[in-house]
């Protein structure tokens, strides 16, 4: 951890800020998500399908958009009993099939005893207006982060990683301080490249066992502590480091022990993003300046 410690706050806090840049690897900016904790329960909804729900192994890659289009045309005003049932024929219409969704690993799945779906969680929020994010971040900035994570954990399709997902981004969008929520272990999704690297600078190999990543997730808060940055803006930073820029755990580790191969891995990205823009520009001048003529 020493070779990171030289550099760390500010590449930590420039991947954070890499994580919810416009078309960055959130999906979203964070005045985007923080509309959707004030808006309405549907975009809300919406969007935690079409961002959180399907973070996760088996998973198709249609499945998240798919929900999101459909849930955005619900008739209703408000989530009725029929939502659970109706959004899961939206889906197996609208991909054209009634297998292979996988059911028990599927968010929208309205059938699995014990486990309501999100779309049927979401009516028992009153008093929240039934915005799932807008009851997050009331329950974080109440101190309630245990009960959040323990009413997500019962819902159909989400985990720990999803639950701490959902909560970290909530977090991250209303600024809410991270010593106040009851927990900041409980905002630390924990999945193969923040396992890896908590590995590298806890110097810790113990926890690369998927069965330790509780322990992962309150190591990665003394972690953010030590290194002087919030527990949120270190847990982006690593998945950004390595799912996007490192793309290897060899590299990874490389560049989180020396600050030459970590400036190489964010040049290669900014070299690659600019020949990719490139590469769309030259396909595009030549339709803008010879557009169809008139039929």
């Amino acid at each position: 951890m020493t070779g990171f410690k030289q550099w760390h706050r500010g590449a930590v806090l420039a991947l954070q800020d890499y994580y919810w840049a416009p078309g960055g690897p959130a999906g979203a900016t964070r005045d985007e998500l923080a509309a959707s904790i004030r808006g309405g329960w549907k975009v809300a909804l919406a969007d935690y399908y079409g961002r959180f729900a399907y973070e996760r192994a088996g998973a198709g890659p249609t499945w998240a958009p798919c929900a999101r289009e459909l849930l955005l045309d619900y008739p209703g005003d408000l989530p009725g009993r029929d939502l659970p049932a109706w959004a899961w024929s939206q889906l197996q219409l609208r991909l054209g099939r009634t297998d292979g969704l996988n059911p028990h690993n599927n968010g929208l799945y309205p059938h699995q005893p014990g486990r309501p779906p999100m779309t049927a969680f979401v009516r028992t929020l009153v008093e929240d207006r039934h915005n799932i994010f807008g009851w997050a971040a009331r329950l974080l900035s109440d101190g309630r982060a245990a009960e959040a994570s323990r009413s997500l954990l019962g819902v159909h399709g989400v985990g720990s990683k999803i639950a701490a997902f959902l909560l970290r981004d909530v977090l991250v969008a209303v600024r809410i301080p991270e010593d106040q929520i009851g927990g900041a272990h409980l905002i630390q999704p924990v999945d193969i490249w923040v396992r890896r690297a908590a590995v590298d600078l806890a110097q810790d190999d113990t926890l690369a066992s998927e069965g330790r990543d509780p322990v992962t997730a309150r190591r990665m808060v003394k972690l953010a502590a030590e290194l002087g940055v919030p527990g949120a803006a270190l847990n982006c930073a690593l998945w950004v480091l390595g799912a996007r820029l490192a793309r290897s755990e060899v590299a990874l580790k490389s560049a989180l022990t020396d600050r030459g191969a970590f400036v190489g891995l964010v040049a290669a990205e900014i070299s690659r993003a600019a020949h990719n823009l490139e590469a769309l520009r030259e396909w595009l001048e030549p339709l803008v300046e010879d557009p169809p003529s008139d039929v």
